[in-house]
């Protein structure tokens, strides 16, 4: 299965759209493992259809993927 990617950008708008339908922004994000490069990946959730799509680069830890996330639901909710 091959994984499609979202730009900072598309993802921000996706978790908008996410708000606007009254979800929670913190229990979206699911965070992937990737033993070939010892990376994390950020996924999040499609709105309209069940897949998930990588957001941004891959992370070196956990702590690069949740600020990673922390920035962007900061810029959607504070903004």
């Amino acid at each position: 299965m091959s994984v499609q990617f979202l730009s900072d950008e598309q993802a921000i708008a996706m978790l908008r759209i996410w708000q606007d339908a009254g979800h929670d922004l913190t229990t979206l994000a699911k965070f992937k493992t990737d033993d070939a490069s010892k990376t994390i990946l950020l996924m999040l959730p499609g709105y309209v259809c069940n897949k998930w799509y990588q957001v941004g680069l891959p992370c070196a830890d956990f702590k690069d993927a949740m600020s990673h996330l922390g920035g962007l639901l900061d810029i959607v909710v504070l903004h």
